[in-house]
């Protein structure tokens, strides 16, 4: 397996442990840090934060007092620490460097062939560059995957169970498994979503047969109720059977309805009478 590290090489000077200027190449596969106690083991991985983060957070509840100096060597005091990393990540090549005191700090982010950026612009640009996705910051990202200090681990188990299962799940490398369930839990509102429609139309239309079948055996019952026309053609043709000599009636039994058979009954009737 091939492997480019992203950090090529650490400048660091007036920085905790480091009194004076010291350059670290980092540009291989596997950097191993070996010393005694007080050599700069821990001031090596706390530049690496520093730099990239401006903060070293598991010494601000060390400090007993907000104003005690934690950040430059303390044989530098009237100086600025500084801490500088060349970087290169996805093809691009920059440079990072941070000066600051326990105060405060400020980022310079420079790119060949870009406008040199600092302080909160610089900051955004770092973001832009080590983390492109939304959803995770610069900080959580160096956590996890970075910056894997002891202290540091003990900071994530301390962490709100939600910050610590995504500090787990992001180690783990289970972000993917996390896009998969967001998926899923998108399928489902979007099926939840067709589903109440469809059951909404079934009862419209429910609602609409039932009125239709109302309106049916409604007709049945009008219908039921209407004389039958043979009936009444027979009753005519009894009438007529008794019609006054000199009376003609020309096919009384052509007539088509129900309404006209009745009220030409009624005249033969009144006429026979």
């Amino acid at each position: 397996m091939s492997f480019e590290p992203p950090i090529r090489r650490l400048v660091v000077e007036a920085f905790r442990g480091f009194r004076d200027r010291q350059e670290f190449d980092l540009g291989a596969s596997a950097i191993v840090l070996a010393g005694p106690n007080g050599t700069g083991k821990t001031s090596f991985f706390d530049a690496l934060q520093w730099c990239l983060l401006g903060t070293i957070q598991r010494l601000e509840g060390l400090r007993s007092r907000r104003n005690v100096e934690h950040i430059v060597n303390q044989y530098r005091l009237t100086d600025r620490a500084s801490v500088a990393l060349e970087m290169i990540v996805g093809g691009r090549a920059f440079t990072i460097r941070r000066t600051g005191d326990h105060s405060g700090s400020t980022l310079e982010f420079s790119e060949a062939g870009a406008e040199v950026l600092f302080g909160q612009d610089a900051e955004e640009a770092l973001q832009r560059a080590l983390v492109p996705g939304e959803g995770l910051t610069l900080e959580m990202a160096l956590t996890t995957s970075g910056l894997m200090q002891q202290d540091v681990m003990r900071e994530v188990l301390q962490a709100k169970p939600a910050d610590r299962y995504r500090h787990i799940s992001t180690v783990l490398g289970l972000g993917a498994l996390e896009d998969f369930e967001e998926a899923a839990r998108e399928v489902a509102r979007e099926a939840k979503v067709h589903a109440d429609g469809a059951r909404t139309e079934r009862d419209t239309v429910a609602a609409a047969l039932g009125q239709a079948r109302d309106r049916l055996a409604a007709a049945e019952q009008r219908l039921q109720a209407l004389p039958r026309i043979d009936l009444l053609r027979s009753d005519v043709a009894s009438l007529l059977t008794r019609a006054p000599k000199g009376v003609l009636i020309s096919n009384p039994l052509a007539l088509g309805n129900s309404g006209d058979i009745r009220d030409f009954a009624v005249v033969v009737g009144d006429l026979i009478q």
